[in-house]
């Protein structure tokens, strides 16, 4: 019998939100260049800091 667990923390750093807020209607409605640069990125200040925490448990039984 086997039994993992694992998890993971994301420690980057996450979405600029402040950004997002910073955007007026008419940098959506012409695609203004802070609107390029905050939706090119999705505000994502790191890759890690996108991702969710997450865990797992894993069971194996094996019969020889």
């Amino acid at each position: 019998m086997l039994l993992r667990a694992a998890g993971y923390l994301p420690l980057g750093a996450g979405v600029d939100v402040d950004a997002f807020r910073a955007l007026e209607p008419a940098d959506v409605l012409t695609s203004s260049g802070a609107f390029k640069e905050v939706t090119s990125s999705f505000g994502a200040q790191s890759e890690y800091g996108l991702t969710p925490a997450g865990a797992f448990v894993q069971l194996v039984v094996s019969f020889d």
